[in-house]
């Protein structure tokens, strides 16, 4: 009897414990496969409107383009994670990972088709601290090391700070990256029936931003710096001439700007909420160093006015009506054939 009651005793005072698996370490595996096609087809084009016409497997006869690209893309990655507070060597959460990636391209060529295929492996870290209220982080590092993008590299961190303010949180957050890559394959490679470029010794485009936000919850206030800088900045340009309202002699290629660019953003966040009555408004003042490579407006406005209500107590209903407004600026033009702005 005295052992079977120490039993029950014993069965009380742990009763209330919760039996649950925390899993300290995570081995994981992420299996990607993206497969895409494009096709820009046109039946007739006016005489002239292209500057070059380059000879591809013919598809349509006459003067028709059938310009295809397929393009499949094939990632594993495999990662080792701490979670954190769980691990005496990394009280933050801490994440190795390796990733390998396939990326297959098919673009038409003047017999037949051309394939391009690029293996890579990246290898990269993670620093994570997610719990806790006042401080969190998150730091990222990769680095391709094996394939035709080795040394590209990519840096990414954030952080923010929460306050307690008048019964609210007000948050101070800070985010920074650097990425140095090799432009995307398009860039370096297209074929097609007007449009054609192989550029393999593109340099590397080195981006970096730092950036601000401050945030109150209880006013609906956001407020956001940022400065970015870009070297060796990679784009479309079009290139025509005109007589009358009619284009001639339409060319687009690739290029990469010989000076860095900055670009200035700040940018007021500001919502409202009485009842059903909800408007929400957005201020952005940009200001670039090259208006004829990265164009953008020095002011753009968006607001939102708007009643969210229910019908018949289930159906969530919003009714209203938004705007925009910009400053004159050098828009993109927009390449049909293309897809792009440029």
């Amino acid at each position: 009897d005295s052992l079977l009651s120490v039993q029950n005793k014993e069965s009380k005072d742990t009763s209330w414990i919760k039996n649950e698996f925390v899993p300290v370490t995570s081995f994981i595996h992420t299996f990607n496969f993206d497969n895409y096609r494009r096709i820009y087809e046109a039946y007739q084009t006016p005489e002239n409107f292209y500057a070059n016409t380059y000879k591809v497997e013919e598809k349509l006869s006459g003067d028709s383009i059938y310009d295809k690209t397929t393009h499949y893309h094939l990632s594993n990655v495999f990662a080792i994670s701490l979670l954190e507070g769980f691990n005496k060597w990394a009280k933050a959460g801490l994440k190795g990972f390796v990733t390998w990636d396939l990326k297959h391209f098919n673009l038409p060529d003047s017999v037949g088709i051309s394939s391009y295929t690029e293996n890579g492996i990246n290898i990269g870290g993670q620093l994570c601290k997610a719990q806790g209220k006042f401080l969190h982080y998150l730091a990222t590092v990769e680095a391709t090391v094996a394939g035709p993008n080795s040394g590209d590299l990519k840096i990414d961190a954030n952080a923010d700070i929460n306050f307690s303010l008048f019964g609210d949180t007000l948050s101070l957050i800070g985010d920074a990256f650097i990425h140095r890559v090799k432009p995307a394959f398009y860039f370096r490679h297209y074929h097609g029936r007007h449009f054609w470029w192989d550029n393999d010794n593109m340099e590397r485009i080195t981006h970096t931003r730092i950036q601000g936000v401050l945030s109150y919850t209880k006013t609906r206030t956001k407020l956001r710096i940022a400065v970015d800088n870009i070297n060796n900045y990679t784009y479309l340009a079009q290139s025509y001439l005109t007589e009358g309202e009619r284009h001639t002699k339409t060319d687009v290629t690739v290029r990469q700007g010989s000076k860095p660019i900055n670009l200035f953003t700040a940018q007021l966040i500001q919502d409202f909420k009485i009842g059903p009555f909800n408007w929400e408004n957005v201020i952005t003042y940009q200001k670039t160093s090259d208006q004829s490579q990265l164009p953008v407006p020095d002011l753009n406005l968006y607001s939102n006015l708007y009643l969210r209500f229910k019908i018949a107590k289930v159906l969530n209903c919003d009714f209203g009506a938004d705007v925009r407004y910009f400053t004159n600026y050098y828009a993109p033009d927009y390449s049909p054939a293309l897809g792009q702005f440029a």
